[in-house]
């Protein structure tokens, strides 16, 4: 299960949204619905630039294809490789594996993620606008904590690199 405040992006965000529902939403419902809104979608552009990052690309064939092929390199390819496959059979592999939409994650469903989070400022109802949230961030939010994550192992191996070599 995904930790909360990672959704909101710290503690006091949170507990401020807590003290609101708690409250009976007394600020502006619409308020809330466009905080809603706009948190989940600077969550995915933010998400969609660190899968550009990882990748050292904006073209977004490049990062879709990158996105999907790690999710096969996870699931079959890489046990693939280590039984022998390569090459060609292991490009066959992958386009049949895609062909069958096994992919969890592509730049295609995170647009429709994105689209869906902007709808949500338009709710009318607070609490069907959270309904809403909480069903984007549940399929989002794997993908949003796995690619900080890389994120974080990409930065460090950087500077480890840097540190590594000698000064002149």
């Amino acid at each position: 299960m995904r930790d909360p405040v990672l959704a909101f992006g710290s503690e006091e965000s949170l507990n401020q949204l807590r003290r609101k529902l708690i409250d009976g939403i007394d600020s502006n419902p619409r308020e809330l619905v466009g905080v809603l809104s706009q948190d989940l979608v600077d969550r995915i552009v933010q998400t969609v630039e660190c899968l550009g990052y990882l990748g050292e690309t904006d073209d977004e064939e490049k990062i879709d294809y990158n996105l999907q092929h790690t999710q096969f390199w996870r699931e079959q390819g890489a046990e693939l490789m280590k039984d022998g496959m390569r090459g060609a059979d292991l490009d066959r592999a992958y386009h049949e594996w895609q062909a069958q939409g096994r992919a969890k994650f592509t730049l295609y469903k995170i647009k429709r993620w994105k689209k869906r989070a902007f709808g949500i400022a338009s709710y009318e109802n607070p609490a069907r606008a959270l309904v809403q949230y909480w069903a984007v961030d549940k399929r989002f939010a794997p993908l949003e904590i796995d690619v900080a994550r890389a994120v974080v192992e990409f930065d460090d191996q950087i500077n480890a690199e840097i540190h590594s070599r000698p000064l002149h």
